[in-house]
């Protein structure tokens, strides 16, 4: 296959990949309005609590296994070592199937103590449902990756990505409208895990698995020794993504962490523009570093100046009219988050400043170095929940979050300078900061005038404030010299993913 044939099979499984991704935040989206609509802030709060400590010990129970999957799978079928793959395969599914079922069993034997350092009476009985999906979650994930190896990446944005939140909206939905209540909500999410996690493995496993010839001795040290930096930081990465949910949970109520999981949940959709570029821009920085090209910087800033400019209307939207978005997302209760959603999100499109870090330091070798970054990130984000939460509640939650990001983009940033040296330019950012403060003007002159709107004022503002400013800023997203940049670096295909 040549590489202009890989790149575009890689250009439509990203594009799919996609498209899966933004459907599924769109379900979770709508399962978090139908949750917050249909029942009190209190059974919210347990119904996140829950899933956030099922997934932090489901992928801490993976240890990084995902990682070695991406790179040893297509290694081995690279060299044609197909017996090597049902060894390696066979020995992940074994050993996370087990590792996973004594964690589930530890959760659920721990579960009415684990429920008491929670603010919910019923907590305790709540983790001891949930307790079961930690195997199904976990064994879903490991599935899914394993497609990845064989450069079929859409699975996990079907099942992972998409499938949970829509199958949980649709049991949930389901199960209300029979009467089951509160219940409804704490069996949709266990039953539509399992459901998920059994029709991908049958279907890797017939389509897959089965054609794979016998096994073959693997060396599981070169695994070891490859994926365990990863391991560290991806757990670190999980229990981020998390920690926030878990320390309001033990210092606040039920109906706080209800709150704080909308805020945090719309402040995601910031990082969207960004996320997108990842699965083109990461293999073309490799084969950039490989053939000694100089144009990685161009292709870095051309990605932050695409996700600052759509994420910058995102953080305007919540900072203009993020109480009536809250509202119409949620309930007028929700009102409070307010102010968290505007740090979380201000917070994110700081990051996007720095440009994809991540993926840079990955695409060119340096685990350690982000492995470093994730150990700082934990423990700053930790000891800034303990400090702040107690005193500034859901603020203080989201300035621990966003000041603890903004250091581990700091140290990453400035380690892939060094040693790539990719910058940024802070003239042409400039720029589209100025459009943003335009545009922010405009839109607080807008939004005094919308009452008159009555009930559709958010709608109607969102509507408006974007018109301006997409106006403003077109001639920001990409200009002449880039569009030829991307052209010369680029083939046809990725071209017109980025002009559309």
């Amino acid at each position: 296959m040549t590489d202009d044939n890989q790149t575009t099979r890689a250009i439509r499984g990203s594009t799919a990949v996609l498209l899966f991704t933004a459907a599924g935040m769109v379900g979770k989206y709508l399962l978090l309005t139908f949750a917050t609509k249909a029942f009190p802030q209190s059974i919210v709060g347990q119904y996140s609590q829950a899933v956030s400590l099922v997934t932090v010990v489901g992928i801490t129970g993976i240890l990084g296994i995902q990682v070695a999957q991406d790179r040893f799978i297509p290694i081995y079928l690279t060299n044609n070592e197909h017996g090597k793959v049902r060894s390696f395969i066979k020995w992940t599914f074994v050993f996370v199937f087990t590792v996973t079922v004594l964690l589930s069993i530890t959760v659920y034997l721990l579960s009415d103590s684990l429920g008491s350092l929670f603010s919910g009476e019923s907590f305790g009985a709540t983790l001891g449902t949930f307790s079961t999906a930690i195997v199904s979650l976990a064994m879903l994930e490991i599935t899914v990756c394993a497609y990845r190896g064989f450069d079929r990446p859409v699975y996990q944005a079907i099942f992972r990505r998409f499938g949970i939140p829509v199958l949980t909206l649709i049991i949930g939905g389901v199960l209300y409208l029979f009467g089951f209540d509160e219940a409804a909500l704490f069996i949709a999410y266990p039953t539509a895990v399992a459901f998920l996690c059994v029709v991908v493995f049958l279907l890797f496993y017939k389509s897959i698995y089965i054609e794979l010839p016998e096994a073959n001795s693997f060396d599981i040290s070169q695994v070891v020794k490859y994926s365990w930096p990863y391991t560290f930081s991806k757990l670190a990465t999980v229990f981020l993504a998390f920690s926030d949910i878990l320390f309001i949970g033990y210092f606040m109520a039920d109906s706080d962490v209800a709150v704080y999981q909308i805020a945090i949940a719309l402040s995601a959709l910031v990082l969207l523009p960004a996320r997108s570029f990842g699965p083109v821009y990461k293999p073309m920085c490799s084969r950039m570093v490989e053939n000694g090209s100089n144009n990685i910087d161009q292709i870095y800033n051309i990605i932050i100046r695409i996700s600052i400019a759509f994420s910058g209307i995102i953080v305007l939207g919540y900072m203009i009219l993020g109480d009536g978005i809250l509202s119409l997302m949620a309930r007028p209760s929700y009102r409070v988050g307010h102010e968290a959603l505007i740090i979380l999100g201000g917070g994110n499109l700081i990051v996007l400043l720095f440009g994809p870090t991540g993926l840079t330091l990955q695409a060119t070798d340096h685990s350690g170095e982000f492995l470093k970054a994730s150990i700082v990130r934990l423990v700053t984000n930790a000891g800034l929940n303990v400090l702040l939460i107690p005193i500034f509640g859901l603020v203080g939650a989201a300035f621990a979050t966003s000041f603890s990001k903004l250091i581990g983009e700091t140290l990453i940033y400035y380690r892939i300078r060094r040693a790539v040296g990719v910058r940024v330019y802070l003239k042409q950012l400039s720029q589209l900061g100025a459009v943003l403060f335009v545009t922010g003007v405009v839109g607080f002159f807008i939004d005094q005038t919308l009452p008159f709107f009555g009930d559709a004022h958010t709608i109607v503002g969102v509507v408006l404030i974007g018109i301006v400013y997409l106006t403003l800023a077109y001639r920001f997203v990409l200009t002449k010299e880039d569009n030829e940049l991307v052209s010369d670096l680029l083939p046809d295909q990725i071209t017109s993913m980025l002009d559309r």
